[in-house]
């Protein structure tokens, strides 16, 4: 069984650690990068894994999760999944769907929320298909949006529909 739940604050070097390979084994599933993030201090990794949400394996975080809820009155009823990944040596085994199952569970309880969107690029073709099988479907696409090294990516937007 897989067990999804958040890590208290002074669990935040297996946060970083989780991410940093993260950003490192995948860096087109991420807004952000290695070189950004790899010298954040102790009070920025507590700061951001509060909303992170991880698979956890024999106590250990194999992936994680955030399921995002914007505070503008315009946009309230709109979620946002990010910061998805799991270990590749645990892909394939259901954590990943577990951890999608929950932050799309945690933008139902929200009454706000009509609608769960979240961004991938093109070329991360597995995770489409994660999404698709999960009820998102692709809703835009946004030409040469992310850009990693010299190369220009596609992203495209997915949504699911909560009510």
């Amino acid at each position: 069984m897989v067990e999804i739940e958040k890590l208290p604050s002074n669990r935040w070097r297996d946060y970083k650690k989780l991410r940093l390979e993260a950003l490192k084994i995948s860096p087109l599933a991420f807004g952000d990068t290695f070189e950004e993030e790899a010298s954040s201090g102790e009070r920025t990794w507590k700061k951001y894994m509060k909303q992170v949400s991880f698979a956890i394996y024999k106590n250990e975080p194999v992936g994680m999760i955030v399921c995002s809820f914007n505070k503008s009155v315009k946009f309230s009823h709109i979620a946002e999944i990010y910061s998805f990944y799991v270990r590749p040596s645990y892909r394939g085994k259901g954590f990943g769907r577990a951890l999608l199952d929950h932050a799309v569970e945690m933008a139902k309880r929200n009454k706000r929320v009509v609608k769960v969107r979240l961004y991938v690029t093109n070329r991360q073709r597995t995770a489409v298909r994660t999404y698709a099988r999960a009820g998102f479907a692709v809703v835009g696409r946004l030409e040469r949006e992310m850009k990693v090294g010299r190369r220009l990516y596609t992203m495209l937007v997915m949504e699911k529909a909560m009510r």
